[in-house]
């Protein structure tokens, strides 16, 4: 009670929502573009020119070895050395063979 005799309701302080600081939507800002920056140099290192060097290669043949591009009709003879990407198909015939070094370097 009051010195009045008057019961009184204590007050509470609600907290308000204030903005953001502005150094903090700086840096929230740098961690976007540093993430989109990432991504797309993710993205150009993957594409295929870059991906030349990881290809599987014919390291050897022997007999009747022919290989089909990804999306040709066409089996051509495969030779030593001939690069074979993602998709291309490879078949020997009776008494052939063929080596293939992968793009992680097994054979």
């Amino acid at each position: 009670m009051g010195i009045d005799g008057v019961r009184r309701a204590k007050i509470s302080t609600v907290k308000t929502m204030t903005c953001p600081k502005p150094h903090f939507v700086l840096l929230l800002g740098l961690v976007f573009i540093m993430a989109s920056l990432e991504s797309a140099v993710g993205a150009a290192t993957n594409s295929p020119s870059s991906q030349t060097n990881q290809l599987s290669m014919v390291i050897s043949a022997e007999g009747l070895v022919e290989r089909r591009a990804r999306g040709s009709a066409e089996w051509l003879a495969a030779k030593v050395n001939d690069a074979l990407r993602d998709g291309d198909q490879l078949r020997t015939g009776a008494r052939s063979r063929a080596a293939v070094r992968l793009s992680n370097h097994s054979v």
